[in-house]
């Protein structure tokens, strides 16, 4: 843990934007690694609950719509009003 705030620390110190970004970071924490976590959807052997599939759907189809709510909901298949419900549901924040 204190690995952690001494990484953050030092990030937070060494930025010069308002945000702290991924190159402020040591360069083994923003790698992807070679071998899906276990816990990635990627894996065959895990099976997520429907909520969890459906929060990550819903944040990947708001990423790629680059958060138009209008676009997302259509693509989704789902009303606009069905996609505010569900971003409430699953503390999503727009």
């Amino acid at each position: 843990m204190r690995e952690l705030e001494n990484i953050i620390e030092s990030a937070i110190l060494s930025e010069t934007t308002d945000q702290l970004q991924p190159q402020s970071l040591p360069s083994h924490l923003t790698q992807e690694s070679s071998q899906p976590a276990a816990s990635s959807p990627t894996d065959a052997t895990v099976i997520l609950p429907l909520d969890e599939v459906e929060r990550r759907t819903i944040v990947h189809a708001l990423k790629v719509t680059n958060n138009n709510i209008a676009d997302t909901a259509r693509q989704l298949g789902i009303d606009r009003i069905t996609l505010y419900r569900k971003l409430k549901k699953y503390n999503l924040q727009h």
